[in-house]
């Protein structure tokens, strides 16, 4: 009998496992592809903040996004890549927001995509009176 548990305790731990590695890959939606690159604004790294890609209209798929360290940003890092095609970016520095005016073409492949922002273009954010 214990024998025949220990059997059936592996079977069901093999199963398991096997079940949670199919659900870590992707699974039923879109591809996405790792975008990586730097942040600048007049010449200067974005010290932090966030990067988004917004699938503009027409462009099916989740919204990627990637954490700004040091004026670089990488998808992989963060697990939210990009699906490609044309999308709106956002930025959000502590101090600044940009959004795109128009749509950015995003490959459908790994790729790299530098923003070098001018000061006259983002949207200065003044921090409030202390709470």
């Amino acid at each position: 009998m214990d024998r025949v548990f220990r059997a059936w305790l592996a079977v069901a731990s093999l199963t398991t496992l096997f079940g949670f590695a199919g659900c870590s890959g992707g699974g039923d939606g879109p591809a996405r592809f790792r975008s990586s690159g730097s942040v600048t604004i007049d010449g200067q790294p974005v010290s932090q903040g966030m990067v988004y890609f917004m699938p503009a209209a027409g462009n099916e798929g989740p919204q990627g996004y990637a954490t700004i360290q040091g004026g670089k940003y990488d998808t992989n890092r963060d697990g939210g890549g990009t699906v490609g095609g044309m999308h709106r970016i956002k930025i959000v520095a502590p101090d600044f927001e940009y959004e795109s005016s128009g749509d950015i073409d995003l490959p459908k492949s790994d790729g790299t995509q530098n923003f070098e922002l001018k000061a006259i273009d983002v949207r200065r954010i003044v921090p409030g009176p202390p709470a």
